[in-house]
């Protein structure tokens, strides 16, 4: 996915690239060590100015997102093939549904750029973990 794209004739049309890990997948459930885990990792083709990303672990409680738990990074990723691996955001896992969010903030090229993104759900069962309530 395009995180952002420089607006500057001389950059690459696509400049960074996000990924959650596992590939677009829900967060990693541990039962055993009663943990979620939020994981991803980021490139870009043009080295930014800025780059401040935010990976977040995210629960759903009466219909609203809760974040449980984030950790932001100014690190700037590499180019290709190269990537940066953000640390593992990890929370108190609980049943319910979980993802993953991501959000940037940056400069290439003095430009700036927003970018947010959410992973693909996960239904967590009170066979993996307990109930939050």
């Amino acid at each position: 996915m395009v995180v952002a794209a420089a607006s500057s004739a001389h950059a690459a049309a696509k400049s960074c690239d996000f990924e959650f890990t596992p590939y677009q997948g829900p967060p990693t459930v541990l039962p055993a060590a009663a943990e979620v885990h939020a994981d991803g990792w980021a490139q870009c083709d043009v080295t930014p100015d800025e780059h401040i990303l935010t990976l977040s672990l995210e629960y759903k409680e009466g219909g609203k997102w809760v974040t449980a738990n984030s950790n932001t990074d100014a690190t700037l990723p590499p180019a290709p093939p190269n990537r940066y691996s953000y640390p593992t955001v990890k929370a108190a896992c609980y049943a319910g549904t979980w993802r993953m969010a991501v959000s940037v903030t940056g400069k290439i090229g003095g430009n700036p750029f927003v970018f947010s993104d959410y992973s693909a759900t996960r239904d967590i069962p009170t066979s993996d973990c307990p109930a939050r309530f």
